[in-house]
């Protein structure tokens, strides 16, 4: 293994970690601070550093080039402001784990706007995934009750945004950087959030306290920034299959083991029923993916030899349905 292959493991083994506490630590803060007075901080936080990273590479320009304003800000709207509130308010009315179970149904919108977009049909062992997955969810969903939770509902439209921002965010990168596309995510999303935050008459900044602060700033830096900033990270050194590959059956047992860790909650016997349907279901849906990289890695050696960074356009141009199309920047 080369030194550029230990460092995107290394890499992909922190985005895990960042992102497998978001359902844990968003259940701990919104239980404690008012959801959209903590998401519209959280999101500006993310917003000055990633704009800061940004404008130190010279990307910054790009955030707001006039023709791709309209669509960054789409993406950001759906991508970012959509998706923190629900993930905020859902987290808060529902609990730990099931935020972390139901977060995994992103393969299952990918799986579905593929075949809307592109009429691409599922392979029988990404179809056999998938139906596992949407099993799980509704294990989870159900719990022991006929009723659906509000929140779990909120938590379940989640996704959904972060992959309808992933099909516009195809349109603009390349030749956008990674970094431009996470600044304008960050700052349009934040804008969004803090004109909401405005408009309904939320609670002040100064409510916070000095806690909420703390909690804001390493949600946006963390949580957000450095959760986005690792998976570039990552698929700049290992390809994107075997990335996704390690990091997708990971995130939802690590952010179980995070809600048990943080809030003391264990899965319910029908949470962990559909635990033990929706990991295999994973494993049958990047699996598809990983042999597709495998397959295009030996058709073009020269380009995919270790150590060589990727095509620019390699890092986002995958389209829904793909186990590599994921919902980064969370």
């Amino acid at each position: 293994m080369t030194r550029t292959e230990r460092a995107g493991l290394a890499f992909a083994f922190a985005e895990i970690l960042a992102v497998g506490l978001v359902p844990a630590f968003s259940k701990f803060a919104v239980s404690r601070i008012d959801p959209l007075l903590y998401s519209a901080s959280a999101v500006c936080v993310a917003a000055a550093v990633s704009t800061g990273l940004a404008w130190g590479h010279g990307d910054l320009r790009q955030v707001f080039r006039p023709a791709v304003v309209p669509r960054l800000v789409l993406i950001a709207l759906l991508g970012t402001t959509a998706t923190t509130l629900l993930l905020f308010f859902g987290a808060r009315l529902t609990d730990g784990v099931s935020a972390a179970l139901l977060l995994q149904a992103e393969p299952v919108y990918s799986a579905a706007l593929a075949w809307l977009i592109w009429r691409r049909p599922l392979p029988p062992r990404q179809a056999a995934g998938t139906a596992l997955l949407i099993a799980g969810v509704a294990l989870v969903l159900y719990n022991g009750a006929v009723t659906v939770g509000l929140g779990g509902l909120l938590i379940l439209m989640v996704p959904l945004g972060w992959q309808l921002s992933h099909v516009l965010a195809l349109g603009v990168m390349p030749p956008m950087s990674p970094r431009a596309l996470t600044a304008a995510r960050y700052i349009y999303g934040g804008a969004g959030l803090v004109v909401i935050q405005c408009a309904l008459g939320g609670e002040s900044i100064a409510s916070l306290g000095w806690r909420g602060v703390g909690m804001s700033v390493f949600h946006g830096v963390v949580l957000f920034f450095c959760g986005t900033l690792f998976w570039y990270e990552t698929i700049r050194r290992i390809d994107l299959a075997r990335a996704t590959a390690i990091v997708t059956p990971c995130e939802p047992v690590l952010s179980v083991a995070l809600v048990w860790a943080l809030l003391g909650g264990l899965p319910t016997g029908w949470q962990a029923l559909g635990l033990a349907l929706m990991v295999p279901g994973m494993l049958l849906v990047v699996g598809i993916s990983f042999r597709r990289g495998r397959r295009t890695a030996s058709a073009s050696p020269a380009r995919d030899a270790p150590g060589t960074p990727p095509d620019r356009g390699s890092e986002t141009a995958v389209p829904p349905g793909s186990a590599g199309n994921r919902g980064r920047g969370r």
